[in-house]
């Protein structure tokens, strides 16, 4: 089976979407396809320019992977306001859809995978056999083309983090067996020889026996919130409703970027 994953970021990335997507193409090869990994060349920060995505990401040398011609239009997003830089990353992000479904459709894959609602609606539009794998569902343009692509018979499967995700493609008249919940994973063995949770806890000084909640992440995207309002908000419900009792939390701390 050839696969083409297509992927709207950079490459290698130090964000967290960079290593799913990296392990993932490396685990489909791992179980017998033929897998290539196009994604746009984009303008790389000082720290990451000329890595090699192999050894940043500790990948076998065993899939293809390709950087293809791209409008970099991310430099702007310092200087243009939020609201516009959203607008004009959304018709970046549908042309180089376009360019790099038209280039890849030559290849005839006997799969197409994406996570990126853009790319799906090209792929399916020019009736490519798709796997589309589905983070999150917000916005009005997003919602239209889930439902513009949940009637393509050329969906083969659509795969959800979560139930409540598998949910919403179902009201979105994504028929039931296509749609599949897989969790993200982790490779246990990049972790085998780490020191325990004690002596971690240990050498940066932090309490032995309480619970800590931590977030590690940008705090915003695009000038939208990813949450971490309502991550303070709960766990100050949480620390109320337990001040009669031993505190349950000992300490709550961020680290965005």
């Amino acid at each position: 089976m050839k696969l083409i994953c297509l992927a709207n970021l950079r490459f290698p990335t130090e964000k967290g979407q960079g290593w799913q997507i990296a392990k993932m193409c490396e685990a489909f090869v791992l179980n017998g396809a033929e897998v290539e990994l196009w994604h746009p060349n984009r303008k790389q920060p000082p720290s990451l320019i000329n890595q090699d995505p192999f050894s940043f990401y500790n990948l076998k040398p065993i899939l293809k992977i390709r950087a293809i011609f791209n409008w970099d239009v991310m430099p702007l997003e310092k200087y243009l306001p939020p609201s516009i830089f959203r607008l004009l990353f959304i018709v970046y992000s549908f042309s180089w859809g376009l360019l790099v479904v038209l280039k890849t459709k030559k290849m005839l894959a006997d799969i197409y995978y994406t996570r990126e609602f853009p790319i799906i609606f090209w792929l399916t539009l020019f009736k490519l056999p798709v796997i589309y794998e589905v983070h999150y569902i917000s916005g009005i343009l997003n919602k239209l083309i889930m439902g513009f692509v949940a009637k393509s018979r050329h969906i083969k499967l659509v795969v959800t983090m979560t139930n409540f995700l598998k949910q919403r493609c179902l009201k979105m008249g994504f028929a039931e067996d296509k749609v599949l919940v897989l969790a993200d994973a982790v490779e246990l063995k990049m972790f085998a020889n780490l020191p325990s949770k004690d002596e971690c806890r240990l050498k940066i000084n932090l309490p032995k026996n309480k619970k800590i909640i931590g977030y590690i992440g940008r705090f915003e995207n695009m000038g939208k919130g990813k949450g971490i309002t309502e991550l303070i908000k709960a766990v100050a419900e949480i620390v109320k409703s337990n001040l009669a009792r031993k505190p349950y939390f000992s300490s709550f701390f961020l680290v965005g970027g």
